[in-house]
């Protein structure tokens, strides 16, 4: 491409101490030649710097590594990946010149190119050794997005059962090593309080050998990843507190990053200081983004966007009847359930608790508990079935494990219970339920009010309070003709604000901005 580019832009055989000769020959040329206001020595000029960013520009198209030049009066120069507009400008400006055939193609032709695809990779960071709700968010948004425009990698740090959800996406999977993970170091959960500035140093200092010992090798390691890849955007799914080895690596390649913040943890100098680096941070919901500002954090840009569903895959496949027959259940008998990940913060005892509370309203009530248990979650599930066991619910609560049958098992439900004992940045069990025509009993906290409207599409509830939980399910499961109304409405909101559609369709509007198209 170069050679290519190199004759078009000086005669064969001609030399480049020639090139300047040439245009000093022009200056001297009489008056009477040119154009009034017109200079030839510019014209010639501007001519080959249009020659010289369109070889530029296909380079970079192919794969090559040539940049754009970093000066010029030009405003194509200025273009960084999308180079419509500037094209646009370039052409109006040489056509107001005479004899300018050569620019004008060059200017019409990139203007008119075909659409560009640009190469996004999403980084999956989580190790629990299953799919949770930041992964499946990635999954809906990789079936969303504009093929034409946007191919897609999925880096994952481990082994995932995506079970052919990204078939026919034209998406790479690629999984980090484990050799490049780095040492894991243990956050400290005790602390001394007796003297408030020590624990704050001791405090920091952890911060800084996890940094050191953990973010900085894994940073190390997706820095050769970025540079063979080559994408144009990385994109990280989930906190920029467990990403930050993405960000430093982006960094360090000098890629575009966009964290898509899906958490409301708390955030130190370290990653405040990263923080400022990130092209922009899209924000699930908005009270992730008032958390991210009331931390101190600020990246280059903020913006707020809901997670989607598509609706056209996530549909039950089998009748709710013949899932209600394989759990055990009667036609008439009330079901109510959870389908998340077990762990402390999702809230299972809580249901628990509350499931034991309406034990003598409805005696056949059953709790069906489908998700894995996460990595280091075990002490917390044999608490749960310790106490089942104490409570004699073994008749009324199944647990059944990791599922990919969740549109037919919410289908086959009264109400879907999200019970999380924390602030909820999102809560993707809740559109899935409301999404099937279900009515939800929520935690009011984090960004589950943005979802549930309380008394219309579900029923909100103080988190850990497992009384007003049974309060809320016993009002639902004794009145079916709510239970219908809600799930209804339910339905409809869903369509109207959370499809993948508007998602996919948000998400692509960013990245064209980051990009400059």
């Amino acid at each position: 491409m170069t050679a290519v580019y190199g004759a078009r832009s000086a005669p064969a055989g001609s030399s480049s101490t020639q090139r300047p000769t040439a245009v000093r020959s022009e200056v001297t040329a009489p008056a009477t030649a040119r154009a009034p206001g017109v200079s030839p020595a510019r014209t010639a000029m501007r001519a080959r710097r249009l020659m010289r960013l369109a070889g530029a520009y296909l380079a970079r198209l192919i794969g090559g590594s040539r940049r754009l030049p970093s000066r010029g009066g030009l405003a194509l120069i200025r273009a960084r990946a999308g180079m419509r507009r500037a094209c646009a400008r370039a052409r109006c400006r040489a056509s107001r010149e005479p004899c300018r055939p050569l620019a004008l193609a060059v200017c019409i032709l990139l203007h008119f190119r075909s659409p560009v695809t640009r190469r996004i990779l999403l980084v999956e960071h989580s190790e629990t050794g299953l799919v949770g709700g930041s992964l499946t968010g990635l999954l809906h948004l990789v079936r969303g997005l504009d093929p034409r425009a946007y191919a897609s990698t999925l880096l994952l740090y481990e082994q995932k059962p995506l079970d052919g959800a990204l078939a026919g996406t034209g998406c790479r999977v690629l999984v980090l090593p484990a050799s490049g993970l780095g040492r894991r170091v243990p956050v400290r959960r005790t602390l001394d309080d007796r003297a408030g500035r020590l624990v704050h140093l001791r405090r920091q200092a952890g911060a800084i050998r996890r940094f050191v010992q953990q973010v900085v090798p894994r940073a190390r390691t997706l820095v050769p990843l970025l540079r063979a890849e080559r994408p144009d955007i990385v994109h990280l799914g989930n906190s920029i507190k467990a990403n930050l080895d993405g960000v430093v690596a982006a960094r360090w390649a000098r890629v575009p990053v966009l964290a898509h913040e899906k958490g409301l943890v708390g955030y130190g100098p370290l990653e405040r200081f990263w923080a400022r680096g990130i092209d922009c941070c899209v924000c699930m919901t908005d009270a992730v983004r008032r958390h991210l500002v009331s931390q101190g954090v600020r990246p280059r840009r903020l913006a707020v966007v809901h997670d989607g569903l598509d609706l056209a895959r996530f549909r039950p496949a089998r009748d709710p009847a013949t899932v209600r027959t394989e759990l055990g259940l009667d036609a008439d008998q009330p079901a109510i359930g959870m389908a998340v990940n077990i762990q402390p913060w999702k809230g299972q005892d809580v249901t628990l608790r509350a499931v034991a509370a309406l034990a003598e309203e409805f005696p056949d009530l059953v709790c069906v508990l489908a998700g894995g248990v996460v990595r280091g979650a075990e002490p917390f599930a044999a608490a749960l079935d310790e106490f089942v066991h104490a409570r004699r619910l073994g008749g009324r609560v199944r647990f059944l494990g990791p599922r990919s049958d969740i549109p037919d098992l919410l289908s086959a439900l009264d109400v879907v219970v999200h019970a999380s004992v924390l602030p909820e940045p999102f809560g993707r069990i809740l559109i899935e339920a409301m999404a099937l025509g279900k009515p939800v009993v929520a935690s009011n906290a984090g960004g589950v009010p943005e979802i549930v409207v309380d008394g219309r599409t579900g029923v909100l509830v103080p988190p850990r309070d497992h009384g007003a939980l049974a309060h809320a399910l016993g009002t639902l499961l004794r009145d079916p003709a709510r239970r219908a109304r809600m799930g209804a409405e339910a339905r409809a909101r869903v369509r109207e604000h959370f499809s993948v559609e508007r998602f996919a369709r948000a998400m692509q509007g960013i990245y064209g901005e980051m990009l400059g198209g």
